[in-house]
């Protein structure tokens, strides 16, 4: 559960602009577009695979972000780009990093 600084952090961020519209799309659902925080990792490795790249913060909400509960990790996807401003390509949802009642925090790759 991500604490007070956690959620103070997120809404100064959105507030500032560091937030970016990407897509996202459940399995076998349709895409929407949604508001969220993305953090870009440099590549590394893990257990001989790639590890996640960025993590991305948005409302646990099913309308206007990403439910954690019904986030099906392996199959649900979002479209963002590897660097800001490049090219957005479809990416799984890794894991569920942290999650509260405000916001869903996941590892893509």
């Amino acid at each position: 559960m991500a604490d007070d600084r956690t959620k103070s952090q997120y809404a100064h961020m959105l507030a500032n602009g560091a937030a970016e519209e990407i897509a996202f799309r459940p399995s076998g659902g349709e895409a929407r577009t949604i508001t969220a925080v993305v953090e870009r990792h440099a590549a590394a490795m893990h257990l001989n695979a790639p590890a996640a790249r960025m993590t991305i913060t948005a409302m646990n909400d099913a309308t206007e972000g990403i439910d954690a509960a019904s986030l099906d990790c392996g199959k649900d996807q979002v479209q963002v780009a590897a660097r800001g401003g490049g090219t957005a390509e479809w990416r799984y949802a890794l894991e569920i990093v942290e999650s509260d009642a405000e916001t869903v925090t996941m590892a893509v790759g």
